[in-house]
């Protein structure tokens, strides 16, 4: 999914839900959280809400916490993905708790990163207030940089929001941009650096806007092309 095959990573998914056959495990909970999350960022919203009914409903039947935190840390990538931001931030907590319990810290910290970032998205801090030294000194720790990136940008963002560049917020941009770069992800090394440090050099934020916008514009296009090229069959059935 990371690499944008979204077509791909269906397929995979269902292959191998079709080798489990009819069990009814923790894995399969997994699996088809996993083949939901893939199905949404392929762009089938109603596909991919619809899968995750299901995975939420076998996880409740199995009675497994931690099937279902599972679940729930795809789901709240699901909700950022088209802005169903309160709801992500509903489930991502309810997630973060059992990750605690469980001291999953890999996923605590991710789906604390996302619960951060939606909340800013919302115009709160509070969620940022309360979790955001304690995430990003964890994603250091384990070398998450996908949670390290979110927190810092979320912190560039609030810092050069209506008002002149700051040194706080300078100091801010260029971990930001370098945690961006080390990411092997195309969209965020090129799109989340330069807002980066445009956001705070107002000398570069010209060509750093076109080239985002210009990047923006191809990955909404190739989002598109890869919805259309996945199968109706994968796209509409959720069993």
């Amino acid at each position: 999914v990371w690499t944008a095959r979204f077509v791909e990573g269906v397929q995979v998914a269902r292959r191998t839900l079709a080798a489990l056959g009819n069990t009814v495990s923790a894995d399969r909970v997994r699996l088809l959280s996993a083949l939901a999350f893939a199905i949404s960022v392929g762009g089938d919203y109603a596909a991919a809400t619809a899968t995750f009914n299901q995975a939420r409903a076998l996880a409740e039947q199995v009675g497994n916490e931690r099937a279902m935190a599972d679940v729930l840390h795809m789901q709240t990538t699901h909700h950022f993905v088209y802005a169903e931001f309160a709801e992500g931030i509903r489930v991502g907590l309810r997630a973060a708790e059992t990750f605690e319990r469980e001291s999953a810290l890999w996923d605590l910290c991710s789906v604390q990163a996302f619960v951060i970032f939606q909340d800013g998205n919302l115009g709160s801090r509070e969620q940022a207030t309360r979790l955001a030294d304690k995430t990003l000194g964890l994603a250091e720790r384990l070398g998450h940089l996908g949670a390290a990136f979110m927190v810092l940008a979320d912190r560039i963002r609030v810092a050069s929001r209506g008002a002149p560049p700051s040194s706080s917020a300078r100091r801010t941009a260029l971990p930001t941009t370098r945690w961006a770069v080390r990411l092997s992800i195309p969209v965020v090394r090129t799109k989340w650096s330069q807002m980066s440090v445009a956001a705070v050099y107002p000398a570069a934020a010209a060509s750093s806007i076109r080239a985002v916008s210009q990047d923006a514009s191809r990955t909404t296009s190739a989002a598109r092309s890869v919805a259309a090229r996945v199968p109706s069959s994968v796209r509409g059935t959720t069993e």
